[in-house]
């Protein structure tokens, strides 16, 4: 079975060898394995960033997967987000402390570095646990949601200044943004973790709106977002279960938004999982239990296609996906090797894909046409065109590296 991320926890010990038959990963003495928390793309360089617990910041090139740079390594151990502002070469580098273990022991330094010689040009105090970052380039302004103390960190994406601090929901968990609008959405819950909350923010007076409680389930998590800025319509997944009640029956919804006015629009039953967005289309990509893909149409919000996935066996579901709009493909993976690449307008399987085990991180370069999938046991560079893999990195590989610079 392939369906199903956890992160895991770099640990050293026997090195681990994996062999690339056709499109299959095999692996052996697990023992080592790498722990990416955040990654992304510049595509305008050609380089992909990878965050790794033990390993710091990893830098390729996306067109051939060579790695060019290894080294920076941010303050704190946990979850983390790197962000890229493909306009003017800088990348935004925030790791939170031992995130994974939910303690936040302190404030945490948002980097800003060059991503073309790899320097960092300035550092900023943000909030504590921060996980999640957001741009809106009309505006320059770098939104970091910080878990550990429930705010928001207003940075001024030019010089990497940390404007304002604000309060927002409980335990925010994503954030996505409508530029067109300048307006931020921030899931999490109350104060009182007896209700979900979705905080909207305007990105230019760094101010919160409106609150949102009556998004699907009101006592279900908000786990995902995902914004199509031609329509503004937001779509949140709700898992429906009850905060804090292990014995609830769950009652999981995908919800669409008007993003301009927070105005409940449509409820699509479904097990929502991971979304993806092809604006070009107006498509919406949602991975659901047991392996399936949902197609809706983010205009309408209709399904208009379920996609069963090759070799599913129903327990469980892919959590990571990645968009390529210029291809007009959809990768999604998963924990257990596999993944599988989409048409996105007919939904038809192109090729389906045996990855590295543990998948938790996709990044699409539009521009070469890659697509990099990076797991426990290894890193994968393919071309978002054909699925022809075009180059693997073992964890032997990236720990050679880094040690004979």
């Amino acid at each position: 079975m392939w369906c199903r991320i956890v992160l895991g926890i770099a640990a050293l010990g026997t090195p681990v060898a994996l062999f690339l038959t056709g499109w299959r990963f095999t692996h052996t003495a697990s023992e080592v394995t790498l722990s990416f928390v955040a990654s992304a793309v510049d595509q305008r360089q050609g380089r992909v960033f990878l965050m790794d617990r033990t390993y710091g910041l990893l830098v390729l090139d996306s067109r051939t997967g060579r790695l060019l740079h290894a080294g920076f390594r941010p303050p704190g151990q946990g979850e983390g987000a790197i962000l890229v502002d493909n306009r003017v070469g800088r990348a935004f580098v925030a790791v939170a402390t031992a995130a994974y273990t939910g303690i936040h022991t302190g404030l945490t330094a948002l980097s800003v570095v060059d991503t073309r010689t790899f320097q960092v040009l300035h550092t900023s105090t943000l909030g504590i646990g921060p996980t999640h970052l957001a741009l809106d380039v009309h505006t320059s302004r770098l939104i970091a949601v910080n878990q550990g103390d429930d705010t928001a960190s207003i940075v001024d994406a030019r010089n990497g200044i940390v404007l304002q601090v604000v309060p927002v929901v409980a335990w925010p968990t994503s954030i996505v943004i409508d530029t067109h609008l300048g307006l931020a959405f921030i899931l999490g819950t109350t104060p009182d973790h007896q209700m979900h909350a979705l905080d909207v923010i305007d990105t230019r007076a760094g101010t919160v709106v409106r609150t949102l409680h009556h998004v699907g389930q009101p006592t279900g998590s908000l786990i995902a977002a995902a914004i199509d800025e031609a329509t503004h319509h937001l779509f949140v997944a709700n898992n429906g279960s009850v905060l804090g009640v292990t014995n609830s029956t769950p009652r999981p919804s995908l919800e669409m938004l008007d993003a301009r006015t927070g105005r409940p629009l449509r409820t699509i039953t479904t097990n929502p999982r991971a979304l993806g967005v092809d604006t070009r289309l107006a498509r919406l990509f949602v991975t659901d239990e047991p392996c399936t893909i949902r197609i809706v149409d983010t205009r309408m919000g209709a399904v208009i296609r379920n996609v069963s996935l090759p070799n599913s066996q129903g327990t469980s579901s892919v959590q990571v996906i990645a968009v390529d709009t210029w291809a007009h493909h959809v990768f999604v993976a998963g924990y257990v090797p596999g993944g599988t690449l989409l048409d996105a307008r007919t939904g038809r399987v192109l090729k389906p894909a045996q990855l590295s085990n543990g998948t938790t991180q996709l990044v699409v370069d539009e521009h070469a046409g890659r697509i990099v999938a990076a797991g426990d046991y290894g890193v994968g560079v393919l071309d978002s065109r054909t699925g022809v893999v075009v180059r693997t990195l073992t964890p032997d590989d990236i720990i050679r590296f880094v040690t004979h610079r």
